[in-house]
């Protein structure tokens, strides 16, 4: 992750280096150098969601941040096997055990695809990658750092950038745990998202697909309440 002014990034850093495998964390490195630098921009270019008690809108590394803690901070004890993912079992056996324990695959998968998941959300840096935007005009055309609104098409676009590199996940992942991102991502604004259909339904869908969307729709109604924060 890139440099910037915004302390969620640095709070992102930290979880993620306390959290992930060596391995999961470098390659979303990989991927996240490749995106645009937008972590400060607001979550909600129209102010209508990701809004706070005051009336200011959360930026992208805010609400990335308040899903991380409310997915990784509650299931120090419980499995991450609930979610349908294999091989976390985290038992009670001290901190320092959890914590160990909590450095597996799963949870590579989960903080993954947190992360991701809004890195489109103004769409991407390479304007020849753009589909139609929702908004025309010259707005269109502008790169990711430049665009005055987000797109409802950014569920499909960081899906298909990580569909292009997954012969890079084959190194730390499964085909079937790429897959399972790559869902995830799809399909985490739900039957909103552009490749979901008329007939949509979670029930098809991988259970880190519905933990995505569930966490991204509480953080957008200003649902989860971070301890201290």
């Amino acid at each position: 992750m890139k440099k910037d002014k915004s302390v969620f990034t640095e709070k992102i850093r930290s979880l993620l280096r306390e959290t992930m495998t060596q391995e999961g964390m470098g390659l979303l490195n990989n991927d996240i150098i490749q995106l645009p630098e937008i972590w400060d921009r607001p979550s909600s270019s129209t102010a209508k969601y990701h809004k706070r008690e005051d009336g200011s809108v959360q930026t992208i590394a805010e609400h990335t941040y308040e899903m991380l803690e409310a997915a990784i901070i509650p299931h120090e004890s419980p499995r991450f096997e609930l979610l349908g993912i294999p091989g976390s079992r985290i038992k009670k056996e001290g901190r320092k055990e959890v914590k160990r324990q909590l450095r597996s695959t799963a949870i590579d998968m989960v903080c993954a695809s947190i992360v991701l998941h809004d890195t489109l959300k103004y769409g991407p840096e390479n304007i020849d990658l753009l589909l139609p935007m929702d908004h025309g005009g010259d707005d269109g055309k502008a790169s990711a750092i430049k665009r005055k609104h987000t797109t409802t098409k950014h569920p499909k676009l960081i899906a298909d950038f990580v569909s292009r590199r997954r012969t890079l996940y084959a190194d730390h992942y499964t085909e079937t745990q790429t897959d399972m991102i790559i869902e995830a991502l799809r399909f985490h604004a739900g039957k909103w998202s552009p490749d979901a259909g008329k007939f949509f339904t979670f029930r098809t869908k991988s259970p880190l697909t519905f933990f995505l969307h569930f966490l991204d729709m509480m953080s957008a109604g200003n649902k989860i309440k971070l301890v201290g924060g």
